[in-house]
């Protein structure tokens, strides 16, 4: 059976209904309004993004989308990317290139707080269309990150990103600085892939689009165990 037949997929067309969506835009320091768009618009930003950064293969080795956009949400309220740093990365660079790509740094938090903007984690604001702007999260994998620890976390949804962590301790892991470590030892087990996070949490890899599911997908995915030594059958391995 079919993963999305199990979790009844056809049932939840319509998503806004079951999980309405936060109201009340904010006003930025720009004059400028930081909202929700349709996936559409921020697939379009994602993909800009993403292509700009690729094109600076000193910087980056890899970069891709990640959070609400991958999972195909509806509605988007940030755009989320995950880029692999280069030895010759540096958060002065970085930061060149979001400049070069119209994203500035974003706002203080209600509590006065400047956004981060370096070195693994940048948070900004990029304009989509006249007085309308979009979160954009950019997450940098450095070391002792690995690439698939991040990705799988920064794809979220963040309530089956949690669910994973937590399902590590099971098996005497933990994620740490974004790898995976043994608890007793505190050895690091390789993660350069998404598909080999779900294996250390015993898991079948799950398509973004089914991790917004809610509990529904937690409890499914779960159940369905990875045993050491059983062949997956993996949708993909990013």
């Amino acid at each position: 059976m079919e993963l999305a037949d199990a979790l009844g997929y056809a049932q939840f067309s319509d998503v806004k209904r079951r999980n309405p969506l936060p109201k009340g835009p904010g006003v930025t320091s720009t004059g400028s309004t930081k909202a929700r768009v349709p996936l559409a618009i921020g697939e379009r930003l994602a993909i800009e993004l993403v292509s700009g950064l690729r094109e600076y293969p000193g910087v980056f080795s890899r970069v891709e989308i990640a959070g609400s956009v991958r999972r195909r949400r509806p509605d988007v309220g940030d755009v989320e990317v995950v880029a692999q740093a280069t030895s010759n990365c540096r958060p002065e660079s970085v930061r060149t290139v979001l400049e070069r790509l119209h994203v500035r740094r974003g706002e203080p938090n209600k509590r006065g707080a400047a956004a981060p903007w370096g070195e693994r984690y940048y948070r900004g604001l990029a304009s989509v269309s006249e007085g309308i702007e979009v979160g954009v999260d950019l997450f940098v994998v450095l070391p002792p990150a690995e690439w698939g620890v991040v990705f799988a976390i920064r794809t979220g949804s963040a309530e089956f990103s949690q669910a994973c962590v937590t399902r590590l301790h099971r098996w005497g892991l933990k994620s740490d600085q974004g790898r995976i470590l043994k608890v007793e030892t505190g050895e690091t087990l390789p993660c350069p892939r998404e598909s080999l996070f779900f294996r250390h949490a015993r898991l079948p890899w799950i398509p973004p689009y089914l991790r917004d599911m809610g509990e529904r997908a937690v409890r499914f995915a779960f159940s369905r165990e990875w045993e050491p030594g059983e062949e997956l059958r993996e949708l993909a391995d990013p």
